[in-house]
């Protein structure tokens, strides 16, 4: 199996918003989970929209790393 993970970082307000999403890849498919932390915390329901718009609807982006998992 391999996985492809995808990590984004946006800082705004003194508040960082961190994405990190990870693919599964073999052979017949593929599975992605995205999970979403503010300031180092995970967060879940309506915290998890506000971070995920916010990341999706900016240009500002701290970083963007992408590596290859095995």
């Amino acid at each position: 199996m391999n996985y492809y993970e995808q990590i984004t970082v946006l800082n705004s307000n003194n508040i960082e918003y961190k994405c990190v999403r990870l693919q599964k890849y073999n052979d017949y498919s593929h599975r992605a989970t995205n999970k979403y932390y503010v300031n180092g915390k995970l967060v879940s329901h309506q915290e998890r929209f506000i971070c995920m718009s916010l990341i999706d609807n900016s240009t500002d982006y701290t970083f963007t790393e992408r590596k290859w998992i095995k």
